[in-house]
C-alpha cells in the first residue's frame, strides 16, 4: 500500500503540473520572459513529473522517495510564483495546490515541511528575476488558470471520495 503512493501521485502530478504550466506559460508570454524562464517552466511542469515517478519507482523505499518528490514540488511551486513575478491568481493557485497535495498524500505534517521549501524556492528564484513583483492578473491568465483549478481539484476530490468509500471511516 505504501509503495502505491508514487503511482497515485504521478497521475495527479502530471495533470496538476501540466495544467499549471499552461497558466505559467500565459504569464511568461505576457511578461515577454527570457528563454531561461521558459526552460525552467518546461523542466518543472513537463519533465519533472516523469523524472519524479521514475526516481520513486527505482528507489529502495518508493514511499520515502515520493515524500521527497512532494517536497521538491513545493520548492518548484515557490520558484514558479517568483518566475511569474507573483502574478496573484496563478501564484496562489500553484502554491495552494502544491500544499493541498501534501495534505492529500496522507503523510502527517508533510505540508508543514513543504512551506519553508516553497519560501526558499521563491526567494532563490527571485534573485534571478530581480525580485519582480507584478501581482495583477489579466483575464487571459484567469482563463488559463481555470483548467488546473477545476480539473485537478475535481480529480483529487473524486479520488479522495472513492478512496474514502473503499476504506470507510476510521
Amino acid at each position: 500500500k505504501l509503495n502505491s503512493l508514487p503511482k497515485v501521485v504521478y497521475f495527479f502530478r502530471v495533470i496538476g503540473m501540466g495544467l499549471g504550466g499552461l497558466a505559467v506559460a500565459f504569464v511568461l508570454e505576457e511578461n515577454k520572459a527570457p528563454l531561461s524562464s521558459w526552460a525552467w517552466m518546461t523542466l518543472c511542469c513537463y519533465i519533472w513529473p516523469h523524472l519524479a515517478y521514475f526516481r520513486a519507482k527505482g528507489h529502495k523505499s518508493p514511499f520515502k522517495a515520493e515524500q521527497t518528490n512532494l517536497l521538491i514540488d513545493s520548492f518548484i511551486a515557490g520558484t514558479s510564483a517568483s518566475l511569474i513575478h507573483f502574478n496573484l491568481l496563478p501564484s496562489v493557485l500553484l502554491i495552494s495546490i502544491a500544499t493541498a497535495d501534501k495534505v492529500n498524500s496522507g503523510v502527517p505534517g508533510l505540508w508543514l515541511k513543504g512551506v519553508p521549501l516553497t519560501l526558499l524556492g521563491a526567494i532563490l528564484c527571485s534573485i534571478f528575476t530581480g525580485f519582480s513583483f507584478h501581482p495583477t492578473t489579466s483575464f487571459s491568465v484567469v482563463m488559463a488558470c481555470l483548467p488546473v483549478a477545476v480539473i485537478h481539484t475535481l480529480l483529487v476530490s473524486m479520488y479522495s471520495y472513492k478512496h474514502y468509500q473503499a476504506t470507510g471511516p476510521k
